[in-house]
């Protein structure tokens, strides 16, 4: 059997929430039973720091995962045993002049075309 940690700390309305969530609900609903899904849901550890990294090596050792797919540019800085596979969607955050917190990437774009702003599930 292969596990397969997906890392779904990002949820809401913007574009990494919903693909976490779709893919997540993709993936569970094909795998059969050579292939085990987990998910590292929400938890509150300050997104693009070294904690958050490390957590999600705590995560991935816990689980016992053969692999890990971060959904953002956030991979650990140490050294893992596991293979990664990152998604990375666009370089917006990569640009400092157009780098915002959540709450205003929310306000600045999604309240202008109209996307729900209620957390993902």
């Amino acid at each position: 059997m292969i596990r397969v940690l997906i890392d779904g700390r990002i949820s809401g309305p913007d574009g990494i929430g919903r693909y976490t969530a779709c893919l997540t609900k993709a993936m569970a609903a094909l795998a059969g039973p050579e292939v085990r899904i987990i998910v590292l849901g929400p938890t509150g550890t300050p997104r693009y720091s070294l904690a958050e990294g490390a957590e999600l090596v705590r995560a991935a050792i816990g689980a016992r995962a053969d692999l890990i797919h971060a959904l953002d540019f956030r991979i650990p800085v140490e050294p893992l045993p596991i293979p990664v596979i990152a998604t990375v969607h666009d370089v917006l955050r990569l640009d400092h002049r157009h780098c915002y917190a959540d709450q205003q990437f929310t306000r600045q774009w999604c309240g202008q075309c109209g996307a729900e702003t209620r957390p993902v599930s």
